[in-house]
């Protein structure tokens, strides 16, 4: 009896897990349309890493490592920079993708040894 009600609030908990948002991952880039307009459909993409060594640049972007020129979901990579990748729409918009600021920049002090 005790492991159905071990069960059964694992799986209340593990469906409520699965609406909350992970607060680890940054929001989701917001595209605003000109007055009048309707706002074009664009996939939710989200940037995830950069990585400039190497032979060629790659952005991560759902997941999915992208070099220059590559297309993800119809949108093609035109370039990639430190904490930045811009795409462009197959009308020639272009859409640039962020990494978020880091919130937690670690303080860096130099600690002076008193002498005796």
């Amino acid at each position: 009896m005790k492991t159905l009600m071990m069960l059964g609030t694992w799986a209340a908990l593990a469906s409520n897990m699965s609406l909350a948002a992970d607060p680890t991952r940054p929001p989701l880039p917001r595209v605003h349309a000109p007055a009048g307009m309707a706002a074009p459909a664009l996939p939710a993409l989200q940037l995830q890493s950069t990585l400039m060594g190497g032979k060629q640049p790659v952005a991560i972007i759902n997941g999915q490592v992208l070099r220059r020129g590559d297309t993800l979901e119809g949108l093609r990579l035109q370039a990639i920079g430190s904490g930045w990748a811009r795409l462009q729409t197959p009308t020639g918009e272009t859409l640039t993708l962020k990494l978020p600021a880091l919130a937690y920049r670690p303080r860096i002090s130099a600690n002076k040894a008193s002498a005796p």
